[in-house]
């Protein structure tokens, strides 16, 4: 009797943050026109992973008690690079992706750099 009591107020947390996410998502599909739809939470869906990579990017960071706020700002220069150079056909669109992915490469290098070699916190850097 007393074990799913302790697990309830040891996932207490946890069972919060679902039950807010209910709400505000079922307060979004009934506001939105399209209603409950399947393409709703397939848009919806897509839209959480981008902020997933972006949150796996900074939890790096944050793990090595550093923050980081250029993660963002380059997640959103390599976003705007794919959506000019990943497009016609599928050769083309392998070579935008290596161009993107060589960007953020080069970008999160040079941050590296700059933190580790000038000794500054990546907040600045």
């Amino acid at each position: 009797m007393k074990d799913w009591r302790y697990w309830l107020a040891e996932q207490r947390g946890t069972l919060l943050a679902f039950g807010i996410f209910i709400v505000m998502f079922a307060i979004y599909s009934g506001n939105h026109p399209a209603g409950f739809t399947a393409n709703v939470v397939q848009t919806a869906a897509n839209k959480g992973v981008l902020l997933a990579f972006v949150a796996m990017a900074q939890t790096l960071v944050v793990i090595t008690a550093g923050i980081d706020l250029s993660v963002g700002m380059i997640f959103t220069l390599t976003n705007c690079m794919a959506s000019w150079l990943v497009i016609g056909t599928g050769l083309e669109s392998a070579f935008g992706v290596l161009a993107v992915l060589g960007t953020g490469l080069i970008c999160g290098a040079v941050n590296g750099a700059i933190v580790i070699y000038g000794r500054l916190q990546p907040i600045v850097a």
